[in-house]
């Protein structure tokens, strides 16, 4: 059921072989998957396994592979945009809008970092896909790609709220998965409610965990320790961004992602509304710079769910994804300093009033 729209172009688009022989690679992965780690030990498997036969040496795929699984949670629908909406109080349509042009920058600057690379190691490239090809590739997965645009359609529009999304999306996955997909089987049903039992219970943990923090930062008025910190150090908002960007991936090596984001909401909170930053803007950056630092050492669980799907030492691993990080460093600044670059779609749509 992972489709993506761009891979659909790219296959019908008569590009440069360098760009053709790695159509795979370089795509817009908007996937049904939503947390990066788990996009690795799925799709992530299916892709290096297809780079493989193909003679793509090991150390590329897995890095191409590590930093396109960041644009996943990044272009909607998103698992952690929808945590942060709810903890932070801003629209979760908002945030599902503002994701789409960053998770483009991304790709794109992939794209490019990729194109060179296939271009200098001279790589093979498939044969130009036809029309009907196309067209048959389309009709296939034509259901499965409907599931984000019902869910943000439906936000979008008032059909249902965030938290109903999640349920039809349940409802509407299960379906086609079942009826049409078959990839899903009725008895396969109560081992897949075991593992999402297993997955939400920490997540809840994790979000009453960060209650207290939270509670406790403003009993101790620690949050505007910081602010004042903050505004004794600088008042110009950029400085702040780049403050907040460092203080993210550092935060990103050693937290998991929604840990960090949770921590990291109740302190922003005030900076943003002393500094004129955007808490939609901020959540882009904050969850971009999460799915960053799942690709970081010393606790990146990405890069152990890479070891332990291709079966390659951690060493091994960090050193093919650790020259993926530029790029990914580069499209982070980027969003980061530009905020009309995610705000344009929610001004646009009027969901981005407010901070």
């Amino acid at each position: 059921m992972a489709s993506s729209w761009f891979f659909l172009i790219l296959q019908y688009l008569d590009l440069p072989p360098e760009i053709a022989a790695n159509k795979q690679l370089c795509y817009v992965r908007v996937e049904l998957y939503h947390v990066q780690y788990t996009l690795l030990g799925g799709l992530g498997q299916v892709e290096l396994k297809a780079m493989r036969a193909v003679n793509y040496d090991d150390e590329f795929s897995i890095g191409i592979t590590a930093a396109s699984s960041t644009v996943g949670p990044i272009i909607p629908p998103s698992i952690p945009f929808v945590i942060y909406a709810a903890y932070s109080g801003v629209s979760a349509g908002a945030m599902f809008m503002a994701g789409f042009l960053p998770g483009l920058t991304i790709s794109f600057i992939l794209c490019v970092a990729t194109y060179f690379i296939a271009k200098r190691r001279n790589y093979p490239r498939d044969p130009k896909q036809t029309p009907k090809q196309v067209w048959k590739s389309f009709t296939g997965s034509f259901l499965a790609l409907l599931m984000p645009v019902i869910i943000i359609g439906g936000i979008w529009s008032g059909w249902f709220t965030a938290t109903e999304a999640a349920l039809v999306s349940i409802i509407y996955a299960l379906g086609i998965s079942t009826l049409v997909y078959r990839d899903v089987k009725f008895r396969d049903l109560p081992k897949l409610l075991l593992v999402c039992a297993g997955k939400i219970i920490p997540v809840m943990m994790i979000i009453v965990g960060a209650s207290l923090f939270s509670w406790i930062l403003n009993y101790e008025k620690l949050d505007r320790l910081i602010l004042n910190s903050m505004l004794a150090f600088t008042d110009n908002k950029y400085v702040v961004i780049l403050i907040i960007c460092v203080f993210v991936t550092i935060m990103g090596m050693f937290f998991d992602g929604i840990v960090a984001t949770l921590l990291l909401i109740p302190i922003l909170i005030p900076l943003s509304q002393v500094y004129g930053l955007h808490m939609i803007h901020l959540g882009v950056v904050i969850c971009m710079g999460n799915m960053i630092g799942l690709l970081t050492p010393p606790v990146g669980m990405s890069l152990y769910m890479l070891a332990t799907v291709t079966k390659y030492p951690l060493g091994f691993i960090i050193r093919a994804v650790a020259p993926w990080l530029i790029p990914l460093f580069i499209a982070w600044l980027i969003i980061a300093l530009f905020e009309p670059l995610t705000m344009f779609l929610p001004n646009l749509l009027r969901l981005g009033a407010g901070f």
